[in-house]
């Protein structure tokens, strides 16, 4: 019986000295686990504010688009509109040439009028997705 009995004693030794180890390894683990959740909490706060600027950011550019699309419509109109003035002054400057008219003096009426035709340039600038970066 005496060898039941050590036994029982060997095992309840070697128990606690197996939760004594144990117990000591809970503080570092709940240390580390701090640790990450206080990391895990800044990287949710850091991602919300760069979705936030993100949204900001494509609704800036969305803004900035719809105003270039009425200027390229704007543009393009007048282009329609110096097109058609082009095309009446070289339609008169033909009949004017077959009428026999000087060609110094009809070629002189031309550029007055290509003279008044603006010359539109367009700037599109280049955006920057540097912000999208962690």
């Amino acid at each position: 019986m005496q060898s039941i009995d050590s036994l029982r004693e060997l095992n309840s030794k070697l128990l606690a000295e197996i939760l004594k180890d144990k117990n000591t390894e809970i503080p570092e683990l709940r240390r580390k686990f701090a640790e990450i959740e206080a990391e895990r909490a800044e990287l949710k706060a850091r991602i919300a504010e760069l979705l936030k600027q993100g949204m900001e950011e494509n609704k800036r550019r969305d803004s900035e688009n719809a105003k270039l699309k009425v200027r390229i419509k704007e543009l393009e109109s007048e282009n329609v509109e110096f097109r058609d003035r082009i095309t009446k002054v070289e339609q008169r400057q033909m009949l004017n040439d077959s009428k026999g008219n000087n060609s110094s003096n009809s070629s002189s009426n031309f550029n007055l009028v290509a003279d008044q035709v603006p010359v539109v340039i367009i700037h599109v600038p280049k955006i920057d997705f540097g912000f999208l970066r962690f």
